[in-house]
């Protein structure tokens, strides 16, 4: 039974690296796109997401929307925290 749940959480933390390290390829066209990362600082390209309860989101929490893309991020560094998804799909 301990190497089964010690495979499964090493499945669990693999899956999470991966995903973690994927870049987000946002932008409104092929030759206009950007690739952002987990820990990467926005460049000037964004803007502040001011109706996060539009999206269905926490409103305590700061957001960037980039092209159609939102990400949570530290609005201190511009740090990307997380990749939250397509406005288009969240927008209420």
């Amino acid at each position: 039974m301990k190497s089964i749940l010690t495979l499964s959480t090493a499945c669990i933390l693999a899956v999470g690296y991966v995903w973690a390290e994927e870049p987000v390829t946002t932008g409104a066209s092929q030759t206009d796109q950007f690739h952002y990362q987990l820990g990467d600082q926005l460049s000037e390209d964004y803007e502040l997401l001011e109706d996060a309860d539009n999206y269905g989101l926490d409103a305590e929490r700061d957001y960037a929307k980039v092209g159609d893309d939102i990400f949570e991020i530290n609005t201190e560094t511009r740090e990307i925290v997380a990749f939250i998804g397509s406005a288009e799909q969240l927008r209420k």
